[in-house]
């Protein structure tokens, strides 16, 4: 296995915090924009800082919120990559050193309008260790609320993406490889979807342990 390094992977010091304040923030619409606009759209990660803590975004008038059942310092932000193979910056998942065995997390997001098409990559599923009595170590699962299609998945990933049966890699990734990544298509019409993150060893984990989602786009409801 791989020795990983920066600070967007697994092997972060347990103290470190980001350095941008934890605010939940609003990307406005063009002041000639008096009303939504019926045209695709896509949530691009890079048009805010490093570090940003994600509760809301808009694009073209349509508001994406994006919520979360676990609260840590690197959850829900904005981070550079690369990841999963993709150089842009992403939203992270994460959980704090210690992460629980079995534990999960369901981050929600959720559209101020009814959207379709809409189309995202899960990035960088990865298992460390063996998860064994006696050892320690991570297993990432996916799992996603109903209505979506698979439309890439990596070389290692394994599984269906549902509560019993999640995504997940059989082994570990690189930043820079695409073998832990899943392209998800929902076609909607809807107005939110949710994704289950998971330790899925049965032993604790005392280092972050991080994956994310890339751009995602999607066509209002006009």
């Amino acid at each position: 296995m791989q020795q990983q390094t920066g600070t967007t992977r697994r092997n972060v010091s347990k103290g470190a915090l980001w350095s941008v304040p934890i605010v939940s923030i609003a990307t406005a619409a063009p002041a000639a924009a008096a009303s939504p606009s019926c045209a695709p759209g896509v949530v691009d990660w890079d048009a805010l800082a490093t570090g940003t803590l994600v509760g809301q975004t808009t694009v073209n008038g349509t508001t994406l919120t994006v919520t979360s059942t676990v609260s840590n310092d690197r959850n829900l932000r904005v981070t550079a990559g690369p990841q999963g193979g993709i150089s842009q910056k992403y939203l992270a998942f994460s959980f704090s050193p210690n992460v629980a065995a079995r534990d999960t997390q369901t981050i929600t997001f959720t559209f101020s309008r009814p959207v379709t098409n809409v189309s995202f990559t899960l990035l960088d599923l990865e298992t460390v260790g063996t998860g064994t009595s006696g050892t320690t170590g991570f297993r990432e699962g996916f799992s996603l609320s109903s209505g979506f299609t698979v439309r890439s998945r990596g070389s290692r990933v394994t599984g269906s993406g549902t509560a019993a049966d999640p995504f997940t890699n059989t082994g570990s990734a690189l930043p820079t490889e695409t073998a832990g990544n899943v392209g998800i298509s929902y076609a909607g019409p809807l107005t939110s979807f949710s994704i289950t993150y998971s330790n899925l060893f049965s032993t604790n984990y005392d280092l972050y342990i991080l994956a994310g989602i890339s751009d995602i786009s999607f066509t209002p409801v006009c």
